[in-house]
């Protein structure tokens, strides 16, 4: 059968505005008459209790329409999944770079000179930045309210301990990887506009506008049919663009105002208050015969989760599907997903999947090694094919694994040695 799109090369419908330059981003859009420009305070320390903060500087400059803090906000926590973030933090701050106050000015440089006279008292606080310690029953909380550790994950298949003593050779490996900034070209922008009728439209640099709506709604407390999300070209996000960054400081703003409110962050607004990859600490354990038979693989994963949720839930049920697509009779993984006062840590190309695929690629060899076995005779005896049970119990439908590596290898691939 021939399809006429799919397995064709087909161009891309926005190709030549594209590379003719005529696309037009957040940026490029036309402001409305009157659009007032947004700025951010945001917080110096990564966890501190907010004693005072004093906008009345701010609010008396010339040409500045309005100062918003979180007694301004009719309900301050938002979150898709755990409402734990704040639209403005209120009793204490979470992160270096958490938004505190916003300012609608008539130009940027008013905003920007309003957001300098905000003056906040603190009272530093111990932060924690590292979730192995923040697991500790001593260790700082990053929410007073409850626990650090926000989700612990099993997967158990048959008996670990029975498959490492059936094993001749047991290897162990530990891996850590960093914070990961997206870097798209484009940031984070939005405009937003009240209608007489009191309609808010939010015109956004996002990936998921209908999700958006949903944090809006929550934050904003109008109905769904009261708020409209628009989303023009998107100058690249690789997952960094699913999240609340804008949007929710001008909506409340242009609320206030009555006016037309536009902010665009700048590139070191990106790299403070944008969501990162998750920084993950991996712990490998795996067992095998001489002849490459793999017998167990016990893996922990502790996930650093930032202060905020969002859509944190995911990584740790992809990274318990990610040891590796080997065969292995005995399998135990333990994910645990833990807050901490570093920046918030949100999805990214592969969602949790990349960083454990990684961790458990590098394992494997290491094991070939350690057994004297070819790294890729090693992978197609233990890799997984059609109709095998993985250790979730899902039944492969279609695996092209083996094909794969032997393509690859026909290519001339080997590890280096």
């Amino acid at each position: 059968m021939e399809f006429s799109v799919v397995g064709r090369r087909v161009p891309r419908l926005d190709a030549l505005e594209q590379v003719k330059g005529q696309t037009r981003y957040l940026d490029d859009l036309p402001e409305f008459p009157g659009t007032l420009h947004a700025m951010v305070h945001t917080s110096r320390y990564a966890s501190a209790e907010i004693l005072n903060v004093d906008v009345s500087d701010a609010e008396s400059m010339p040409g500045v329409a309005a100062v918003i803090t979180a007694k301004d906000v009719p309900n301050n926590r938002v979150g898709l999944q755990v409402q734990d973030e704040r639209v403005f933090a209120e009793k204490r701050t979470r992160y270096r770079g958490e938004p505190i106050a916003a300012v609608a000015a008539e130009t940027e440089e008013i905003a920007q000179e309003a957001v300098d006279k905000i003056r906040v008292e603190y009272r530093e606080l111990e932060p924690v930045f590292d979730p192995r310690a923040a697991m500790e029953p001593d260790s700082p909380l990053v929410h007073p309210e409850k626990p650090n550790l926000v989700l612990h994950g099993k997967l158990r298949r048959g008996d670990v301990d029975e498959g490492f003593g059936q094993s001749d050779r047991v290897v162990e490996d530990h891996f850590e990887t960093q914070l990961v900034e997206h870097s798209h070209l484009e940031t984070h922008g939005g405009m937003a506009h009240v209608d007489p009728d009191g309609k808010v439209t939010v015109w956004t640099s996002t990936q998921m506008p209908f999700i958006l709506r949903i944090l809006l709604q929550m934050t904003l407390g109008l109905p769904a049919t009261k708020i409209r999300v628009i989303k023009p070209d998107v100058g690249g996000a690789f997952g960094g663009k699913n999240e609340l960054s804008v949007e929710h400081h001008i909506a409340h703003l242009a609320v206030k105002t009555g006016r037309p409110v536009k902010m665009v962050w700048r590139r070191e607004d990106e790299f403070q208050r944008s969501t990162l990859r998750h920084r993950m600490f991996l712990d490998y354990k795996t067992g095998a015969k001489m002849d490459g038979t793999l017998m167990a693989v016990q893996l922990r994963i502790v996930i650093d989760n930032g202060p905020i949720t969002s859509w944190s839930m995911g990584p740790p049920v992809k990274a318990f599907l990610h040891f590796g697509p080997y065969r292995v009779p005995n399998v135990k993984v333990d994910n645990y997903l833990v807050s901490t006062n570093m920046p918030p840590q949100c999805s990214m190309r592969g969602f949790g999947s990349t960083t454990p695929t990684f961790g458990a690629e590098v394992h494997m060899e290491h094991v070939a090694r350690t057994l004297g076995i070819d790294s890729v005779e090693f992978r197609l005896k233990n890799a997984l094919k059609q109709g095998d049970v993985l250790a979730c119990g899902q039944t492969l439908g279609s695996c092209g694994l083996s094909e794969a590596i032997n393509q690859v290898a026909a290519a001339g691939w080997r590890a280096a040695q």
